[in-house]
């Protein structure tokens, strides 16, 4: 399950390119929700999911997405560590 996990968050970047406005988050909502469950809630990954999802609320509105977090924010910084270091 991780390794799907882990393929969900491959492709994050993409779906997060302006050329998809809104449309790119609200595809993401619900992968990233399963990702996040495959993870333990300490792991590093459900951090950076965490994270993502708080920039995907601020980013587009969608505040539901913003529920999955609920440790202390990431720093947009951490935002930019990419996929493959999560293998």
């Amino acid at each position: 399950m991780q390794e799907i996990a882990r393929e969900i968050c491959k492709s994050v970047h993409y779906h997060l390119l302006d050329q998809h406005n809104n449309a790119g988050p609200s595809y993401l909502l619900f992968p990233l929700h399963a990702a996040y469950e495959a993870f333990a809630p300490a792991s590093r990954e459900a951090g950076w999911l965490q994270a993502i999802m708080r920039h995907i609320a601020n980013l587009s509105g969608f505040e539901i997405s913003r529920k999955l977090s609920s440790q202390k924010p990431m720093k947009y910084t951490a935002l930019k560590m990419e996929c493959a270091d999560l293998t």
